[in-house]
C-alpha cells in the first residue's frame, strides 16, 4: 500500500516536472523573457488564470485539475496567488532537473548560466553591463 502511494506521488512530481519543462522550451523558442510570460502586479505574484493562460497562449494542454495541482505547489498559503520569483524559479529549475537526470521537484539541479543568460531580456542586459561596469 505505502508503495503505491509513493509510485502515485512520483508519478504525479514527474508530470509537474513535465509541463514546467514544456514552459521553459516554448518560452526559449518563441523567445519570450521569462518576466515577460506573466503579467506583471504590484503585488509579484501570479495567478493561477496567469498560469492558465500562458498555457493557452503555449498551446500546452493542461486540464483544469492539473493546473490546480500544479499551482498548488507554488500556492504556500492557498490564497490563489503565488510569488512571482517561485514561479519562475520552478521553470528554471525543471529544465535543470532534467538535465541532471532527476524526475522529482525535490530533486531540483541547478542550470547553466547560458540558459538564464537565454532568458535575459534587454533590460536585464542593460543592468548586468552596467553593474559589471561598477566593478
Amino acid at each position: 500500500m505505502q508503495e503505491q502511494i509513493q509510485k502515485e506521488s512520483k508519478a504525479k512530481e514527474t508530470w509537474k516536472l513535465e509541463i514546467l519543462r514544456k514552459i521553459d522550451e516554448k518560452l526559449m523558442e518563441q523567445h519570450i523573457p521569462l518576466n515577460n510570460a506573466f503579467p506583471s502586479r504590484r503585488d509579484n505574484t501570479v495567478t493561477v488564470d496567469d498560469f492558465a493562460e500562458l498555457c493557452e497562449r503555449l498551446y500546452i494542454k493542461v486540464s483544469p485539475r492539473e493546473l490546480g495541482e500544479l499551482f498548488a505547489d507554488f500556492d504556500k498559503k492557498g490564497i490563489g496567488k503565488a510569488a512571482y520569483a517561485d514561479v519562475i524559479t520552478g521553470i528554471v529549475m525543471a529544465k535543470g532537473s532534467r538535465e541532471a537526470g532527476r524526475s522529482s521537484s525535490s530533486e531540483f539541479s541547478a542550470v547553466s548560466y547560458t540558459h538564464l543568460r537565454a532568458h535575459e531580456t534587454r533590460h536585464d542586459l542593460v543592468c548586468r553591463l552596467l553593474l559589471e561596469k561598477k566593478k
